[in-house]
């Protein structure tokens, strides 16, 4: 899978945070890039387009032909550049006029279009990648993250021309981050423009239209994702021009992709957003550690093998609506560990072994739970019940004191009378 990489302006220039992150998370999706140095601006069709349509055709037609020279489909990491290309890619395949028109000037520099390659956005060659091959290489899940998907324009408009998800109820962002583990938050201003267009004319309408999001954003999720260089300029860097600042942290999608993958913050230069994300890299960073530490204590796929099954809920004689047991794998694999420690729910578990003999695994929660109560040092989160059995083993040798009363009643000898010293000294390291 080799693409001609399509940086654009910003990214380069403003923005090279992004274009290392997209390097270095492609290639663990088995992406090859190509760098064309010859590649200039798309151009932007809201500019170069509206003064001078022949001037935009002449030079979108030539990076499409140069990366035709190469053999090469296009993939862009800017919704802008995205639209543009693929735009004059489709006038020029379906034009036979205006393709040899442009084809004529192309000469002149020693380049012919051909209408041979395709151009894609990031977004669109995830999706062909697929969910399911993307979650098998997930490393660290970012469960709790409470995500507002911010699609922009020019990812899916005008529909014709894009041919990709719903231009009015998109769905495929929301899919890429909740495959990371995160939540996706439905919004009033969800398909609201970012106004970085707007900023070419009235920057101060621009910056309204951007804190409109924003205000929203921070009441209903954690960060507001975005998936092109324009959008997450008027987002992160615009905030520092607002009078009442929103705070909202913004993330380039293929950030969060490269922390759920394993890539460390440092490298993909997220200290350098204006709007500060070091606070959700803490709650990622804490949520990172307690996965580790989990997966030193279990095997992490049985684990989500049993939260997606769930068969043994119905029977398991505590469960009810108060206690769901499968619950308590689903915090622990959302990195709640000390969370459920605490809680301690997990001594419900009456050990009946019902749902080990239900368990398409041939484990059942029964060994989850007991593997909790085990690593459960702290006198405190022991119940009094458990606590007080324990004592009663070592000071008398049997978890029920010895009651000699019935015994007598029955005519029957003494009981056994075990050595609790010797039991002591036999468990002393343990306990």
């Amino acid at each position: 899978m080799r693409y001609a990489l399509f940086l654009g302006c910003l990214v380069p220039f403003r923005l090279p945070s992004l274009e290392i992150t997209a390097r270095k998370v492609l290639n663990k999706l088995g992406v090859e890039l190509e760098d064309v140095y010859d590649f200039s601006c798309c151009p932007n069709t809201i500019a170069v387009e509206a003064v001078n349509d022949d001037y935009w055709y002449f030079l979108a037609a030539r990076n499409l032909a140069l990366a035709e020279t190469r053999g090469l489909d296009i993939l862009c990491l800017c919704s802008g550049c995205s639209e543009s290309l693929k735009k004059a890619n489709l006038e020029l395949k379906k034009d036979k006029d205006l393709r040899q028109r442009v084809n004529s000037k192309l000469a002149e520099i020693g380049l012919n279009y051909n209408g041979n390659i395709e151009v894609k956005h990031f977004v669109e060659l995830l999706i062909e990648i697929g969910l399911d091959t993307i979650n098998e290489k997930i490393i660290y899940p970012l469960h709790g993250l409470k995500i507002a998907c911010h699609y922009g324009c020019h990812l899916l408009r005008p529909s014709e021309v894009i041919l990709f998800d719903n231009p009015l109820n998109p769905v495929s962002l929301d899919k890429l981050c909740q495959v990371l583990g995160a939540e996706t938050v439905d919004y009033e201003t969800k398909m609201l423009c970012c106004g970085s267009g707007l900023s070419l004319v009235e920057s101060g309408e621009a910056l309204l239209l951007s804190k409109r999001k924003l205000d929203e954003v921070k009441e209903k999720a954690d960060c507001l994702v975005v998936v092109c260089p324009s959008c997450f300029q008027q987002y992160d860097s615009a905030q520092k021009l607002m009078k009442k600042k929103p705070g909202v942290p913004v993330f380039y999608y293929l950030e969060l992709l490269g922390l759920a993958l394993g890539l460390e913050p440092e490298s993909m230069g997220l200290s350098t957003h204006k709007i500060s994300v070091l606070d959700l890299l803490n709650r990622i960073k804490e949520r990172r550690e307690a996965l580790k530490t989990l997966s030193e204590l279990f095997d992490v796929t049985v684990l989500n093998n049993c939260a997606r099954c769930g068969a043994c809920s119905s029977d398991c004689p505590v469960a009810d609506e108060n206690f769901d047991p499968h619950q308590i794998v689903k915090i622990l694999l959302k990195g709640g560990l000390k969370e459920i420690l605490e809680s301690g729910e997990f001594w419900r578990c009456t050990e009946c072994y019902t749902c080990h003999e239900l368990c398409p695994q041939s484990m059942g929660l029964v060994e989850i739970f007991s593997k909790l109560k085990s690593i459960v040092s702290e006198g405190e989160l022991i119940p009094e019940g458990i606590r007080n059995q324990v004592a009663n083993v070592l000071n008398s040798g049997f978890a029920i004191p010895p009651s000699k009363a019935l015994r007598k009643k029955f005519d029957l000898p003494e009981p056994p009378k075990p050595n609790s010293e010797k039991i002591k000294r036999l468990v002393k390291s343990d306990v």
